[in-house]
Parts: structure tokens; C-alpha cells; sequence
């Protein structure tokens, strides 16, 4: 949900989660623009027959510029992470060590304890900054496809709007089932730490 992408967010930028969140997302589409000017580019250079090094000159520049762009929106998004990452830790240490005894520690497993901090740590550090990098490049390509198919085809748009509800109610459900599965399977895991 939005809140979860502005509260991640909030904690990368030092509470400005918008902000932040807004730059990031805004150089990966920057990075998509240029790599999707870079094939109609390439497409225009097709059909010019031309053969002057001036062609090879621009798709070169335009292939360079996209690819300075990734690694800098990569860069960036990665640098947001790592801050993010280490204001989530310092978070839930503070609020178990600001536990009461009688209401945490004494009801709480000591397994589940350690499942926050071996297992949910590890998952914000380790997997969720790459599959949030790979769903904002796959979103950004997704989009600029279609968006490059229509202008090419204006009937492919009819197509692409029951595509389009169909992914985000199979999304939808999917979510619920998997969140349902990792509290089932964090709940299983704590005896075996404990």
C-alpha cells in the first residue's frame, strides 16, 4: 500500500518520505525515458538507410546516457536502503528494549524475538531493496512498452485495459494468500529458535 512505500520511504530520507520517494521513482522513470527515446532512435536510424557514423554517434550516446542513468537511479535507491534499513533496526531495538517484562518478555517466546531480528531483518536488508529495484525497472519498461505499442497501434489500447484489471486482481489475491503464508511461517519458525 501506499503508506508502507511512504513509510519506508520516511525512514530513507529522515521523515520525508515523499520527497524521497518521489526522487526515486522519478530517476528510474527518467532512465526508462532515455532508454525507450534510445529504440525509437534506433527505429528512426532503420528506416533513414542511412550509414553515416553520425547515427552510431547518437545511438551510442543515447545507450550511455541510459545506462548512467540506471546505475545512478540503482546507486541511489541502494544508498535509501542501506539508511532505511538501519532506521527500521534501530526502531524495533528500541521499542524491545523499552518492553516491559511482565507484558513482552514474559509472554512473548524468545524465538520470536529472534525471528524479528534474524529473519525480518534480513528479508528489509537483503530482499526487499532488490525486488523493489526490479518492480520499479519492470514497471518503468512495462509501461513505456505499452505506452510505445498504442502509439504504434491505438487498438492495443482496448486490449490492455482488461490485461491491466486482471493483473491487479490476480494481485490483489495473491497478496493476501502470501501474507497470510509468511505469518504462518514466522509463527512456525519461532519454536525452533526459542
Amino acid at each position: 500500500s501506499a503508506s508502507t512505500y511512504k513509510a519506508y520511504y520516511s525512514s530513507a530520507s529522515g521523515g520525508h518520505g515523499t520527497v524521497a520517494g518521489l526522487l526515486i521513482v522519478g530517476s528510474f522513470v527518467v532512465a526508462q525515458s532515455v532508454r525507450t527515446l534510445d529504440d525509437v532512435f534506433l527505429a528512426l536510424w532503420a528506416e533513414s538507410d542511412a550509414t553515416d557514423a553520425h547515427w552510431l554517434t547518437m545511438y551510442c550516446a543515447f545507450a550511455g546516457v541510459a545506462f548512467g542513468l540506471y546505475v545512478l537511479s540503482s546507486f541511489v535507491f541502494m544508498a535509501a536502503a542501506v539508511v532505511a534499513s538501519r532506521t527500521f533496526h534501530n526502531r524495533i531495538f528500541k521499542a524491545i528494549l523499552a518492553a516491559p517484562v511482565n507484558l513482552f518478555f514474559d509472554v512473548t517466546p524468545a524465538g520470536r524475538i529472534l525471528n524479528r531480528f534474524a529473519r525480518d531483518i534480513d528479508q528489509i536488508d537483503m530482499l526487499l531493496p532488490d525486488y523493489f529495484v526490479q518492480f520499479l525497472q519492470n514497471s518503468c519498461y512495462f509501461l513505456s512498452a505499452a505506452v510505445m505499442c498504442v502509439v504504434a497501434n491505438a487498438y492495443f489500447a482496448a486490449v490492455l485495459v482488461p490485461i491491466a484489471a486482471f493483473f491487479f486482481g490476480a494481485s490483489r489475491y495473491f497478496r493476501r494468500s502470501i501474507r497470510e503464508l509468511k505469518r504462518l511461517e514466522g509463527v512456525s519458525r519461532s519454536p525452533i529458535f526459542s
